[in-house]
């Protein structure tokens, strides 16, 4: 789970399916993350568009593998690089230590001492 609430949900086949119901593929790579997500939405003339988006992220786990930071690298619509704020990071925590996005906020302070210098650089 991500501050905001949203769950991400990593299935051993190699797709991960988030809190609005998309269903994207992953892989790794050592502590790189690929996401691979095609987005499908009505378009202002009511034409199904679609997108391909491109979420290439370090990831780092805590020792006690209950959380996970993630440093966002690139991020590519249509192979279109996007620009991206440095650093760009989020903290996603299991569920079973966070249900919600309460729990998270009380939870969360824990895992600070284990931020990357990635997630630090310019803050």
């Amino acid at each position: 789970m991500k501050a905001d609430g949203e769950v991400y949900t990593f299935k051993g086949n190699g797709q991960v399916i988030s809190g609005i119901q998309m269903t994207s593929a992953w892989t790794t790579d050592g502590s790189q993350l690929t996401l691979i997500t095609e987005l499908n939405y009505m378009d202002e003339s009511s034409q199904l568009t679609s997108r391909l988006v491109v979420q290439n992220i370090q990831f780092t786990m805590t020792e006690d593998e209950n959380a996970m930071w993630w440093s966002w690298q690139s991020v590519l619509i249509d192979d279109q690089e996007q620009d991206i704020a440095e650093p760009q990071c989020a903290l996603l925590l299991r569920t079973s230590i966070a249900e919600n996005t309460y729990e998270y906020s009380v939870v969360s302070d824990n895992y600070n001492n284990e931020k990357p210098e990635s997630c630090t650089q310019n803050a």
